[in-house]
């Protein structure tokens, strides 16, 4: 009996996209600005992309938040 292998499981907000090759693409809202995430997934090369990736999200999230406080007042 064969055993099956398991499908690694992305992280949350990264897509697998089929071009030339395999990539993985970070996007947190569907519509937003998607970058592509280098090195193979659960590599340590994959992992600082991702986490990069995270911190300039939240970095921006927090940069609107902030410009639609200020234009409201």
């Amino acid at each position: 009996m064969q055993r099956q292998q398991k499908k690694p499981t992305l992280p949350r907000y990264v897509a697998r996209r089929k071009g030339d090759a395999y990539a993985h693409w970070f996007q947190v809202y569907p519509g937003g600005v998607r970058t592509r995430l280098r090195g193979e997934l659960g590599t340590a090369e994959f992992r600082a992309a991702y986490s990069a990736a995270l911190v300039d999200a939240i970095a921006a999230e927090k940069d609107e938040r902030i410009s639609k406080r200020s234009r409201g007042r």
